[in-house]
C-alpha cells in the first residue's frame, strides 16, 4: 500500500511540475501597461528585463513597476495545429469524446489476481474539466483463468485546462461472461495532448471485481477407500493495482 501511495504521488507531482512550465510572468506598470513574458534579469531596486512571446526584450526601472505576478500562458487544452488546408485545428474541450484503454494489473489482497485489460468508453465532454460516459471492457484474470466483461459508467475530472493535465477517474458497473459481479475501478493519471484530435493518458488505479469463487474440499475415507469432493461458492473480492495507457479522441 505504501508503494502504491508513493507511485500515485509521484505521478501527480511530475504532472504538476511539467504543467508549471505553462506559467508566464506578468509585469504591471504604474502607467497602466501590462507586459507578459519571461523575466530574463531582475536587479533588486534597479531594473527588470522581460522577453515577450514575439521575442521583444523590454527593460524597465523598478520605480516604474507596480507589481509582478505569474499566470497561465495561453497554451492550453485548445492546442492549435495547422491541418492540410492551412487552417487551425483545436483539441476539443466539449462534445463527443471516445477512449480506448489497454493495461494490466498485479493482484493485491487475499484473492488478488493479475490481469490484462482492454476497454472502450464513449460519452460527452461537458467542459475542459468534466467527462461522463459509458463503456465496456474485457478483463482476463490469469490465476482464475476467467474472463470478465465489465459494462460501466465512466466519469473523469481534469484538474487543469492545459496540454498536460492530471485527472481522476471512476468506473462503476457490473461484469458478465465467465465471472459476474460488481465492478469498481478508481484511478488517477495524467493526460497529454499529442495532436489536435488525439490525447494520450497514463493512469494507475485499483481494480475491484466482486464475484463468486468456487471452493472445493476433498474428502477421503481410509476405511472404505471412498473419496468425494464437496464444492461451494463464496462471494469475494478480486483486487489488483492496475496501470493503463489510454488513447483519447
Amino acid at each position: 500500500m505504501k508503494r502504491l501511495i508513493f507511485v500515485i504521488c509521484a505521478i501527480l507531482c511530475s504532472s504538476l511540475f511539467v504543467s508549471a512550465k505553462d506559467f508566464r510572468e506578468v509585469v504591471y506598470l504604474k502607467n497602466g501597461s501590462i507586459i507578459k513574458g519571461i523575466i530574463l534579469e531582475q536587479i533588486p531596486n534597479e531594473t527588470i528585463k522581460i522577453e515577450t512571446s514575439d521575442g521583444s526584450v523590454w527593460v524597465f526601472q523598478m520605480s516604474e513597476v507596480l507589481k509582478i505576478t505569474k499566470e497561465f500562458s495561453s497554451r492550453n487544452s485548445t492546442m492549435r495545429m495547422k491541418n492540410r488546408h492551412g487552417e487551425r485545428d483545436e483539441f476539443k474541450t466539449n462534445g463527443y469524446k471516445g477512449f480506448v484503454d489497454v493495461g494490466g494489473a498485479f493482484g493485491v489482497g487475499t484473492y488478488g489476481d493479475g490481469l490484462v485489460s482492454v476497454s472502450s468508453t464513449h460519452g460527452y465532454q461537458f467542459n475542459p474539466y468534466f467527462f461522463l460516459g459509458a463503456g465496456v471492457g474485457v478483463n482476463y484474470h490469469f490465476n482464475w483463468s476467467t474472463v470478465f466483461i465489465p459494462v460501466y459508467a465512466d466519469a473523469r475530472g481534469y484538474f487543469m485546462n492545459n496540454d498536460i493535465a492530471p485527472f481522476i477517474g471512476l468506473k462503476v458497473g457490473y461484469s458478465v461472461f465467465d465471472g459476474m459481479g460488481f465492478y469498481f475501478n478508481p484511478s488517477v493519471g495524467v493526460r497529454f495532448i499529442a495532436a489536435p484530435k488525439l490525447g494520450l493518458n497514463l493512469s494507475i488505479g485499483y481494480n475491484m471485481q466482486r464475484t463468486d469463487i468456487t471452493f472445493r474440499q476433498y474428502y477421503y475415507n481410509p476405511r472404505t477407500h471412498d473419496s468425494y469432493v464437496n464444492s461451494y461458492d463464496e462471494r469475494n473480492t478480486i483486487g489488483g493495482v492496475m496501470f493503463k495507457l489510454g488513447f483519447e479522441f
